[in-house]
C-alpha cells in the first residue's frame, strides 16, 4: 500500500529484503525472553540490578556514560557502579544478546 507505506513480502524459498531509507536502520530478529528492567538503584549506593535474559551482556550507563557491564544469570543481573548514585542521576541499561533485538530500561534516581 503505497499511501500507507506498508509492504508485505512473501517468499517461497530464501529471500533477502532490502529496506532502503538512509534515516533508519531495521534489525529483524526475535525479542529477548526477558525484557531488561532496573529494580535496584538507590541514592548513595552503588548497586544497579534488575532483570535481563540469561546470558545477555548488560551495559550500564550513568548520565549517558558507560560505567561498565554485567552478564545476566538466571534472568537477572547485578552491577556495582564505580561511584555512589546521586539524586537525579539517569541510569540506563541495555541488554544485548546475539541474534536478538536489544532490550533497554531507564530510570532517574530519586532525591
Amino acid at each position: 500500500d503505497i499511501d500507507l507505506r506498508k509492504n508485505i513480502v512473501i517468499a517461497r524459498k530464501v529471500a533477502v529484503v532490502a529496506l532502503t531509507d538512509a534515516r533508519k536502520v531495521v534489525k529483524i530478529a526475535p525479542n529477548q525472553a526477558t525484557s531488561a528492567t532496573i529494580t535496584t538503584y538507590t541514592k548513595n549506593a552503588k548497586t544497579v540490578a534488575g532483570a535481563a535474559t540469561t546470558g545477555a551482556t548488560v551495559y550500564v550507563y550513568i548520565n549517558g556514560v558507560l560505567d561498565g557491564t554485567a552478564t545476566a544469570s538466571s534472568s537477572a543481573y547485578s552491577y556495582t557502579a564505580k561511584a555512589n548514585l546521586a539524586a537525579a542521576d539517569e541510569v540506563k541499561v541495555v541488554a544485548k544478546l546475539a541474534g536478538h533485538v536489544d532490550s533497554s530500561a531507564e530510570v532517574e534516581v530519586a532525591a
